[in-house]
């Protein structure tokens, strides 16, 4: 449906009018991922190309005072909720992870629920130490150690707001640990469940894993895989390691991907091919 944005006259608008916007397109403005500069004008001017009718509604219609105008100077990172899952896959990072903790409750709440995950796991004779899958370990992630010092990479650098176990709804923007098994489904569904909109999936053997609440971007660690299964991949990251790319080229690449996707431009390959996985986890223990 498009936007229809009326003027009914008056003192400002001396006439009746209406603009019909078919199409939204937002721009920001970002030097070292800060936003340091934001003029509406800049944003509605493709839109609006009469200029008098521009200023007019940048001036009452959408005006400074709207809350984004309060987003200027402040870290990107810190302006979207991002998400990290699979607790299995943290073993042996957690006092890294919890370092990188805004508070000492965030980090308190993240080990108190690898403890009791752990404690679930070992009272069926189980443990964290089983989660590397015959995949992870032929191609060389031969420990749970190994594989848990990766995917604490997969989020940056960036502080720890939150920690939340499985079903609970994010609601702090900056990076959240999300409690989930490691198992693919029950992971993107938990993800899905606490807020995601689109998830990035890395993956060097290849799944079909899709989800039908939000879109499953599939990233091969290795242009093999990319080769092998065209069908299933979204975007190939092994550039990175033939160093013929490097992690900000890529990283660039991903944005422009997710840009387009969330302006519904294209689809995923899961998408399109009809993979809508779901799956609560329920009682019992999950790797």
């Amino acid at each position: 449906m498009p936007l229809r944005i009326s003027f009914a006259g008056g003192f400002f608008a001396p006439a009746s009018k209406e603009i019909v916007i078919m199409k939204i397109a937002t721009v920001v403005f970002d030097v070292g991922k800060v936003l340091f500069e934001w003029d509406l004008r800049y944003l509605f001017a493709k839109l609006i190309p009469d200029k008098g009718e521009l200023e007019f509604f940048v001036t009452h219609v959408v005006t400074p005072e709207w809350h984004f105008q309060h987003d200027a100077g402040r870290a990107l990172d810190d302006m979207v909720a991002e998400r990290i899952a699979e607790f299995p896959e943290l073993c042996g990072v957690e006092q890294e992870l919890q370092n990188r903790s805004i508070n000492s409750q965030v980090a308190d709440d993240f080990g108190l629920m690898m403890r009791e995950y752990a404690k679930r796991a070992a009272a069926v004779g189980a443990g964290f130490d089983m989660n590397p899958s015959p995949g992870n370990i032929k191609d060389g992630l031969i420990t749970d150690a190994i594989k848990s010092a990766g995917a604490a990479k997969k989020a940056g650098s960036s502080p720890i707001v939150d920690s939340l176990g499985y079903g609970k709804y994010v609601t702090k923007s900056g990076l959240n640990l999300v409690c989930t098994p490691g198992n693919d489904v029950l992971a993107t569904t938990g993800m899905a469940g606490a807020g995601a909109t689109i998830q990035l999936f890395t993956t060097g053997l290849g799944t079909p894993t899709g989800n039908p609440i939000c879109p499953m971007v599939k990233l091969s660690t290795n242009t093999r895989l990319a080769e092998k299964l065209p069908e299933i991949i979204d975007i190939d990251c092994g550039p990175i390691i033939s160093g013929d790319k490097s992690v900000e080229e890529i990283g660039e690449e991903v944005l422009n991907y997710i840009i387009k996707l969330a302006s519904g431009e294209i689809n995923t390959k899961a998408m399109d091919l009809g993979q809508d996985d779901f799956m609560f986890w329920r009682r019992g223990v999950k790797l």
